[in-house]
């Protein structure tokens, strides 16, 4: 495990000293990890005189500290821009606690903007899925209309066309009239609401949204996920609650979660049930939970559930962040709790504690957006 952290390596480009046989050059440092680097130096001497298995000293100075080491030229990557590779050998304690501190949280910064893009990746490709469905039967009743209006001309052009005839086009061209209408909207309401979601995810505004009618938008977000895996998605909210926060957040803890149970919770050939409940409590708060009656989990992995790169998958490509984030985006962007409880008869539940209103929202009003037809419906208007 350690050596492959070690191995991890982070973009970045970081000005550094670089002092070899006493002279010093000045360079950028890019791709380090904790093993070592490359460093580009844009000096003709450098060129001539740096060669590999030789040591040198490198120097450069980040938010969390001075860091130096001494370092090992492993090869002489290319030329022109002159550009080495090395590996870390010795540093001081401290200069070695402050460099495993900025590695990491460079790394973790660099997988959340990657969880991130490809959490956006993965909407577009749900919705894709979930519009062919609408788009398809619009296209065969328009198809079905064109014949009928050939057919129909045809006849009139022919003198043969009936009463009967017209008719039964009449009622044929209002039936495929409706189902066009009826799949348009549907069409309507899915580019709503991902563009609702993939917009809040993207920028994690802070503004108005209302339960259950966001939960219905990230619910048919999942929808493609969840149908694909063949188990069952449940939402309880009785109670319309309005939230003054960050949706793009809430999306994020709901979708994490949900993706979670999908992956680890259940076993093959089994049809799990997921369920997902908001509800009002005391003090300006409100409590998500979602539950799943999967395998569940043992305590060691429960201490260790939000812990970042925690994952019981590595080898299958799990970046250990998924709920790493969910509890960083509960605690410190909405300053709330998050728990897990022993569900009865087995499986995983996420008790989730989360204010109606953030302390910013208290000095500085959100925005207000409404969003189509059901803003109206949940606030009844």
């Amino acid at each position: 495990m350690e050596e492959r952290r070690r191995s991890i390596r982070v973009n970045i480009n970081l000005s550094c000293e670089f002092m070899y046989h006493d002279i010093t050059f000045h360079g950028q440092l890019n791709d380090i990890s904790l093993g070592g680097a490359r460093m580009t130096i844009d000096s003709a001497k450098a060129q001539e005189s740096v060669k590999a298995n030789e040591k040198g000293t490198v120097r450069f100075n980040t938010i969390w500290g001075m860091i130096e080491a001494e370092i090992m030229i492993r090869r002489i990557i290319r030329e022109s821009p002159f550009e080495i590779g090395f590996t870390f050998e010795r540093m001081s304690d401290l200069a070695s606690t402050v460099f495993r501190q900025m590695v990491s949280d460079l790394l973790r910064d660099n997988l959340v903007q990657s969880h991130k893009t490809q959490a956006i990746s993965k909407l577009v490709s749900n919705m894709a899925n979930e519009v062919k469905g609408p788009t398809g039967l619009s296209v065969m009743a328009a198809s079905h209309v064109t014949e009928l209006s050939q057919s129909i001309q045809k006849k009139f052009e022919d003198q043969s066309l009936k009463p009967a005839d017209l008719k039964s086009y009449l009622n044929s061209m209002i039936e495929n009239a409706n189902i066009i209408l009826q799949q348009s909207k549907r069409v309507d309401e899915l580019a709503e609401s991902f563009k609702t979601i993939s917009l809040d995810q993207a920028t994690y505004e802070r503004r108005v949204f209302v339960l259950p009618g966001y939960l219905h938008f990230i619910a048919l977000s999942l929808r493609h996920d969840i149908q694909k895996s063949g188990h069952n998605l449940t939402i309880e909210a009785p109670d319309i609650i309005e939230v003054e926060g960050y949706p793009g957040a809430f999306t994020t803890i709901v979708t994490n979660i949900v993706r979670n149970s999908l992956q680890h919770a259940f076993e093959d050939g089994t049809q799990g049930e997921i369920t997902i409940s908001v509800r009002p409590i005391e003090n300006e708060l409100f409590q998500l939970v979602i539950s799943d009656n999967g395998c569940g989990m043992q305590a060691e992995e429960q201490e260790r559930l939000f812990a970042p790169f925690f994952t019981s998958q590595r080898d299958e490509g799990g970046t250990g962040l998924g709920l790493n984030i969910v509890g960083s985006l509960v605690r410190e962007t909405f300053e709330g709790q998050v728990k897990i409880q022993e569900t009865e008869g087995g499986g995983t539940t996420f008790v989730i504690d989360l204010p109606t209103s953030t302390a910013q929202s208290r000095t500085q009003p959100a925005v207000v957006r409404e969003q189509g037809d059901w803003w109206k419906k949940i606030t009844g208007e």
